[in-house]
């Protein structure tokens, strides 16, 4: 018998109870501690929120851009959310990351009409995929292609990424496919719900 790790959600923080952080436990988190700190993740999203209490004092986090200036509630404020599931520090307040001791790395895309521009996606994998190994995390997808998104992807992973990208949200429409999910070399995920 090998003993079990310790778990890493023993801080305290009250959003990772498992009635309200119940996606942790989904995944296992409560069983496995994370690699050890530093390993990096890097997000292409709506941007960063540095005045939220989980990371305006986390240790370890870039900004790779200018972030812009976000409100609670909008729907800008999906790239603070994706964080905080990524990497939330065990602080004894709020949510706890799936890996809180990361090199926490944030590219915030410009976004029109709630749709990000291509040309910014392409340059927030350029940039994130040039520091070499890391998670990039692009939780966004669109119906079409782009090469250069797909250069910059396969840029990315020739520097040593794993590059993760969304399914998207078309099921009811049939799955079809998606970008950059749908590019060679992306490992695609969807998501789920309490009742999986």
């Amino acid at each position: 018998d090998r003993p079990q790790p310790e778990a890493h959600l023993t801080a305290g923080d009250p959003l990772a109870t498992p009635e309200l952080g119940w996606y942790l436990y989904r995944l296992g988190a409560d069983q496995l501690e994370p690699p050890p700190a530093g390993v990096p993740i890097s997000l292409v999203d709506s941007g960063l929120d540095m005045t939220h209490t989980e990371f305006k004092t986390r240790p370890n986090t870039t900004l790779l851009n200018a972030q812009p200036s976000l409100t609670w509630g909008s729907e800008l404020y999906h790239g603070t959310e994706v964080a905080s599931v990524a990497a939330a520090p065990e602080d004894g307040y709020g949510a706890v990351g799936i890996y809180p001791t990361a090199a926490l790395r944030v590219f915030a895309i410009s976004t029109v009409f709630d749709a990000p521009r291509t040309s910014d996606v392409v340059r927030g994998i350029a940039m994130a995929g040039a520091f070499g190994r890391t998670v990039i995390n692009l939780s966004l997808s669109g119906s079409q292609r782009s090469q250069a998104e797909e250069d910059a992807i396969r840029g990315a992973i020739r520097n040593g990424a794993l590059v993760v990208a969304a399914a998207g949200n078309e099921f009811s429409r049939g799955s079809s496919p998606q970008y950059p999910a749908s590019y060679p070399h992306v490992l695609t995920v969807g998501s789920t719900g309490k009742t999986d």
